[in-house]
């Protein structure tokens, strides 16, 4: 059986061609070609079966039972005494925190700890009764829309669900794939403890009195900002199209995924500068040609500041650079793809969110991302352009914000030219 990615990725390619179809159309102003029509039944189905019938419908449910299978295996693989043990001692899903945050660990999910979501692409869904009304819509989505109104502030989306967007955010983050903390944030501001210097151990002598040593903690606010998206849609595809609500939850999470990526390494402003642009961040200039012992220079000005990455982050140019370079490690050093360089044993991560010139080293559990566990929908008819071309607007904001632990276990490498 194929794994869980591979056959979301496989649907995720068919998703494309459907919009590709109908955007198509679109553009054209014109009816869907007697070829087009039935290459969408082939895609998502429609002949009056059992609503599975389409080549997405059936790896739908290939995808359920991969997800099955899969908690299937990781339960037997962790056994249930560990399972109790991690309970006990408080490593699940979240970590609960003081003032209502709850951190998700490494390997916890959102939707663990704000519930599971009755319903698929509930966000998706949600949008799509902003738009065309809630008649026939899952019960969660008519009390959302019974509390909330497009004239005043839009629709609350409900907690549980939230956590399967940020779920799949996280799967396509390079930062939070890096080990990124994720924290889900109550209203108003937080505050993290930092550690600006490690306290110092010495050998205490009898009756001598102890040198008091200066730990160095800091404090780190982090106060939720707004981001938003914008879509445009025709009211034909929000009103006819199967795959609407699937096609607007998958459009979100790669959004917010890229945005989590772009605003950790670029910044949102002056409280989060980015990892490019914090001062207390060090550094080496003048890369030029990067190699391999660029890396390692990195890694050890990390491993002296008793810390230990674990990951880099670099451009997709920059990631292939390395991994087809044979100098850098002795002479003549094998292929990355090959065999990696005794002193490189983290992942390589790339992403179209950080720009040629640097790359970016650190032990990423020390950045946290927080965010509210709740966003608002927003759509219109009326609104800009919507009216006359007959399309909606839908607006989707949400808040977030970062905050960097332990500015040592980063390190930057920039003015790389390739």
């Amino acid at each position: 059986m194929k794994s869980v990615r591979d056959l979301t990725e496989q649907r995720d390619e068919l998703l494309a061609v459907v919009d590709g179809i109908m955007a198509r159309a679109e553009r054209e102003n014109r009816e869907l070609s007697a070829t087009e029509t039935q290459e969408l039944l082939d895609l998502v189905g429609g002949d009056g079966t059992d609503g599975q019938s389409g080549k997405i419908g059936k790896l739908n449910g290939d995808i359920r039972l991969a997800k099955s299978v899969e908690a299937t295996r990781n339960q037997k693989a962790h056994g249930r005494l560990e399972s109790a043990l991690n309970e006990h001692m408080g490593v699940g899903a979240t970590q609960p925190l003081r003032g209502g945050v709850r951190m998700l660990s490494r390997d916890g999910k959102a939707v663990d700890a704000l519930g599971q979501a009755p319903i698929e692409n509930g966000i998706g869904e949600l949008a799509r009764a902003s738009i065309v009304g809630s008649r026939g819509a899952h019960d969660i989505i008519k009390s959302a829309m019974t509390t909330g109104d497009n004239s005043s502030g839009g629709f609350m989306v409900p907690e549980v669900l939230m956590g399967e967007i940020i779920d799949a955010a996280r799967a396509r983050s390079a930062v939070l794939r890096a080990g990124a903390r994720v924290m889900l944030m109550p209203a108003g501001d937080i505050s993290l403890a930092r550690v600006m210097r490690d306290p110092e151990f010495e050998v205490h002598a009898e009756l001598e009195p102890i040198t008091e040593s200066d730990i160095g903690l800091g404090a780190v606010v982090m106060s939720a900002k707004t981001v938003a998206t914008r879509i445009k849609v025709s009211r034909e595809l929000a009103e006819d199209a199967p795959n609407f609500s699937e096609m607007i939850n998958n459009t979100l999470t790669r959004s917010l995924a890229a945005a989590v990526d772009r605003f950790a390494i670029h910044g949102t402003g002056a409280a989060w500068s980015g990892l490019l642009n914090n001062a207390d961040i060090g550094e080496t200039g003048s890369i030029s040609a990067v190699d391999w012992l660029d890396l390692s220079t990195a890694f050890t000005k990390i491993r002296e500041n008793n810390e230990e990455p674990n990951a880099a982050i670099m451009s997709p140019k920059v990631h292939d650079h390395l991994l087809s370079s044979t100098i850098g490690d002795g002479v003549n050093a094998p292929l990355g793809w090959l065999n990696k360089t005794p002193t490189i044993t983290s992942p390589m991560i790339h992403s179209t969110n950080i720009p040629n010139t640097h790359l970016l080293v650190g032990d990423w559990s020390q950045l946290a991302w927080g965010i509210r566990s709740s966003a608002r929908i927003e759509s219109t008819t009326t609104g800009g352009d919507a009216f006359e071309t007959h399309a909606v607007h839908v607006k989707i904001t949400t808040r977030i914000d970062f905050a960097l632990l332990r500015t040592g276990a980063f390190y930057r490498l920039k003015d790389i030219s390739l």
